[in-house]
Formats: C-alpha cells, sequence, structure tokens
C-alpha cells in the first residue's frame, strides 16, 4: 500500500475548481437572498394595504345605542 505524501497536481486541481465555485456562488447567493427579501417585503406591503383599507370603514358613521 502507497501514500502519497503532498498533493496531486489532479487534486490541487480539484481544491482549486472547488475554491472557484464557492467563491462564484457567493454573489449568486446574495443575489437569491436579496431577491426573496423583496418578494416578503412586497408580500408584507400588500397585506398591509388590505389591512388598512379593511380597518378604514365603508365612510359611514352608525351610532348604536341600547
Amino acid at each position: 500500500m502507497t501514500m502519497s505524501v503532498g498533493p496531486t497536481t489532479s487534486s490541487t486541481s480539484a481544491t482549486a475548481a472547488v475554491l472557484s465555485a464557492l467563491q462564484n456562488a457567493a454573489p449568486t447567493k446574495q443575489a437569491v437572498q436579496v431577491s426573496l427579501l423583496k418578494k416578503v417585503l412586497e408580500q408584507q406591503q400588500s397585506e398591509a394595504q388590505m389591512l388598512m383599507k379593511m380597518a378604514e370603514g365603508k365612510g359611514r358613521v352608525i351610532d348604536i345605542r341600547v
């Protein structure tokens, strides 16, 4: 059984390829996170507008006395 002591060129190039892929993935991951955050914010704004519309009332004051 033989063991390799130092890095071989194939493992070095594989490591470089993995590091390159990870560095290129960081901006993509950030772009996905920003996109998701934007969609969530838009959904919350839409829900807030709907709740404000429901809270407005119909424009009439009804006096109910018992």
